[in-house]
Order: structure tokens, then C-alpha cells, then sequence
């Protein structure tokens, strides 16, 4: 039987998971005998990548079979599994017949509604890779005293990277520490001394310190230079592995002007520390926002422009079409993709929810296209959420109203602009934006459009 087939029967009894492209390049290619070189060679990942992925593979057979597995052995262990369950097929010895088929998307019953909020779970096969962006996260936060940028507007995909990146950083026996933001209270944010407190407090709670905050932090040193004792002693001092702050939606800080202009100066001096000294060699930071700062600051004294800086960008048309085979709709023909691209822009939220209306709600194409920037469309209440948020702001309904009301793409007050792409609903080329999808632009057409006119 080919190779292929006997993947498909450890996904099926082993992992109980389909495996990701990466992993199932490894794992046929690595039984064939081949160096993490060669698999480089063969496919579009960077051999760095390709080592943490088998790394990450060996250690999960290890715990699930219960024995240690290794590049050199997992061959001849994955066989012995094999043969231990009802009629197996044996893996083909390297040089051998090692045809790929296309990896079985999960079932009907499988598929899980698409979320609003939070990651797509780690072993889920509808995360999509979006190369290289993942394995230049995975080798950068290798690197002493680095910073990496993550953007993106919203539900495009960074909290299911950051979950990644996480398990990364455990797979290299690091300690994650992850600040969102998002959970900190408006009255924290408002005042630095109370922001580095809370997260001093998380520091102590996802490391298990035991420390009593109370106790070492003087107030008559000011809250910038009790953080760093609190970084430099207790954290660094106490723990012999690096460690990486990942800070989640930091753009919440951008709204603290005052705050924002002391807060990220003190990271970018991180940064810089982290270059010459060897203990602040320790720690790596992780900033992941929805849209560029419009705080000023000093060019000097700004995090945003150093480090290494990704962006995730929307599905293009092959990206979507894998998507859409997860779901189980192959049957999509390639003029079937363009209309869904042009009406959702390859977002990979708006993406998820239509082939899930699709695939598990029975919805067909027809009907989907014809009602989705409806009220009684499948993004009727997705949609309603961004009328009322758009509403509660006037000066980007304004904005929006001159994007919409120009054929092509027109420069508009920055801070709005910023404001609508971290939302997904502009892109911004420069200082140019432009709507993102024919679904916004057809959707506020009909509600916001029409209330500022009626009013006007």
C-alpha cells in the first residue's frame, strides 16, 4: 500500500487529527530517509522550520506511543504500530512507492462553528499556513533579544499564530508569558503605574513567582524603573531560560496617549538592552495589534520600527481553495472561488463562515451570494456588530462615506483610516484606502449611506 496511505491510517488511529501540510511533508519524506536539507529542497519550507516541525512531531508520537521517538527510529517504531492494529498496511521502505494523495478533510460531524474570538485550536486542520510567515516566526523567536511585530486586522488569524508561536517557544523549553491586553480593565490602562503593575501581576501568576508585589515595588522610583528591577531581578535573575513577553492587541494601549508615550519607548529600551546585554539577552517580545500606532512618538524611541516586522495578509485564491477542501467542497469550481473572493476578499472569518454555511448548514452558493450583505444573510449579526460600532463614531462613518462615494482609492483623516483597517473593512495602500470586499461595500451602501443622507 502506498506510504500515503498508511499517513492516512496513523491520522485516523494515532494522532486523531489530520495532519498540517508541513508536518505530513515531514513525516513522508523523513520515513523515506530523506534530511530536513532535502525536504527543503523538495518543498516551499526553509529547513529551520522543517526541524521544529519534526521536533514538534517526535515529541507528540513520544507521548502518545509512550516510548522515545526520533528522526532515526520513527520508521521502524510507526511500523511496529502498524502491525499492532487490525489489518495494517506496513510503510513503505525509503526508495519505495510513496504516491501523495490528498489529505482526507475531516467529516461533516467535525466541523466546528467558526469563531469571532480566539485561536483555532492547535491540532485543528482548517489553521491554513500562510508561508512563510510562520516559519520566519518560529526561527526569529529562536533569536537572543528579539522582537517580533505581528498585524493584522481583526479575525484574520494572530491569535491562532500566537498560539502557535507559544507551543513553538515551549517546543524550545522557553517560558511564554502572554499579556492580552484586551483583559486588562480601562481604568488599568489609563495610568502606566497601574498598567505595569497588572502586568507584573501576570508575570508573577503564569510563572508561578513567589513574590509579593507590595513588597519591591518603591513607589519613589517611578513605575518605568520598577518594572525593569522587577524584569531584571526577579525574573531574569531567578529563571536560567529566556523568556518571551507576548503582548497581545497592544493597539488597546494606542487609545492612552499618555500611556502609549511612555510605555513604548520603555519596550523599544528593552529592545536595545537586550542587544549588548547578556542577561536582557534573555528575554524575546512579541507585539501582536491590529493596525499601525497613531500615538507620535519619537522615531529613536519607537518599538515599530525595529525588530522584524510580519503581516498577515488575507487568503489568496490557493489559500481559499485548501479552505475550502477541509470543508469538503471540492466541488467549487474555480469561477465559484472568484465570485467568493471578490465578495469576501480572501478574509480568512468571512471565508470560514461561508463554507461552513455550505458544508454543514446545507446553504447553497447561489443563495449565499445573493443575501450576504442582507440583514438575513449568514453575516446579517456579524455585520449589525460593526453598524453599531461605526455609528458610535461619526468621524468614521464620515471617512467611510468618502471612501465609499469614490471610485478609486482616496486618502482620508489617518487615525480613521487606521481605525476601519484594523476592523477589516478598508485596506490601506499608503495613504490611500479603499474598501476591502464587495460585502462591506454593499452592506453599508444600504444602511449607512442611506441613514446619512435621510439625515443630512
Amino acid at each position: 500500500m502506498p506510504l500515503a496511505k498508511s499517513i492516512q491510517l496513523l491520522e485516523q488511529t494515532l494522532f486523531d487529527r489530520q495532519l498540517t501540510d508541513s508536518e505530513h511533508q515531514v513525516l513522508l519524506q523523513v520515513i523515506q530517509g530523506k534530511s530536513y536539507g532535502a525536504i527543503a529542497q523538495d518543498t516551499s519550507y526553509v529547513e529551520g522550520y522543517l526541524k521544529v516541525v519534526g521536533s514538534r512531531l517526535w515529541r507528540e508520537l513520544s507521548n502518545r506511543l509512550g516510548q522515545k521517538v526520533t528522526k532515526k527510529n520513527v520508521h521502524s517504531i510507526l511500523n511496529d504500530y502498524l502491525l499492532a492494529v487490525q489489518s495494517p498496511p506496513t510503510l513503505a521502505k525509503p526508495g519505495q512507492d510513496a504516491s501523495i494523495d490528498a489529505n482526507p478533510a475531516p467529516t461533516i460531524e467535525k466541523i466546528q462553528y467558526p469563531r469571532l474570538d480566539g485561536p483555532i485550536p492547535l491540532k485543528s486542520a482548517f489553521y491554513i499556513e500562510r508561508p512563510p510567515l510562520e516559519q520566519l516566526a518560529y526561527e526569529e523567536i529562536a533569536r537572543p533579544g528579539c522582537l517580533l511585530r505581528l498585524k493584522a486586522p481583526c479575525k484574520y488569524g494572530k491569535s491562532s499564530l500566537l498560539l502557535r508561536l507559544i507551543e513553538q517557544v515551549e517546543t524550545l523549553e522557553f517560558k511564554a508569558i502572554f499579556i492580552d491586553f484586551q483583559e486588562a480593565e480601562q481604568d488599568t490602562l489609563e495610568h502606566l503605574d497601574s498598567l505595569l503593575c497588572w502586568i507584573c501581576a501576570n508575570v508573577i501568576r503564569q510563572l508561578a513567582l513567589p513574590i509579593n508585589l507590595d513588597e519591591i515595588w518603591l513607589s519613589a522610583l517611578g513605575s518605568k524603573l520598577n518594572f525593569k528591577g522587577f524584569l531584571q531581578d526577579h525574573v531574569f535573575g531567578t529563571l536560567s531560560t529566556p523568556i518571551v513577553l507576548v503582548f497581545n492587541e497592544v493597539n488597546q494601549i494606542f487609545e492612552h496617549q499618555r500611556v502609549a508615550q511612555d510605555f513604548f519607548p520603555m519596550i523599544r529600551s528593552f529592545y536595545e538592552q537586550a542587544q549588548s546585554s547578556e542577561r536582557w539577552r534573555q528575554l524575546r517580545l512579541v507585539m501582536a495589534y491590529t493596525t499601525d500606532i497613531y500615538v507620535p512618538l519619537n522615531i529613536k524611541q519607537s518599538p515599530f520600527n525595529v525588530g522584524l516586522p510580519l503581516c498577515l495578509p488575507s487568503f489568496n485564491l490557493a489559500q481559499a481553495a485548501v479552505l475550502a477542501e477541509k470543508y469538503r467542497l471540492q466541488s467549487l469550481d474555480n469561477n465559484q472561488m472568484l465570485h467568493l473572493m471578490r465578495l469576501l476578499g480572501g478574509q480568512p472569518y468571512l471565508l470560514n463562515r461561508a463554507f461552513y454555511a455550505m458544508a454543514a448548514e446545507g446553504v447553497p452558493l447561489t443563495q449565499l451570494l445573493a443575501t450576504a450583505a442582507t440583514p438575513t444573510g449568514i453575516y446579517g449579526t456579524y455585520l449589525h456588530h460593526y453598524l453599531t460600532v461605526l455609528r458610535e463614531q461619526p468621524s468614521l462613518v464620515e471617512a467611510l462615506a468618502v471612501i465609499m462615494e469614490s471610485e478609486t482609492p482616496v486618502q482620508i483623516d489617518q487615525i480613521a483610516a487606521y481605525r476601519l483597517a484594523s476592523l477589516g473593512i478598508v485596506t490601506l495602500e499608503g495613504y490611500q484606502a479603499s474598501i476591502s470586499c464587495d460585502l462591506y461595500g454593499d452592506y453599508f451602501k444600504h444602511t449607512l449611506l442611506r441613514e446619512r443622507a435621510v439625515s443630512a
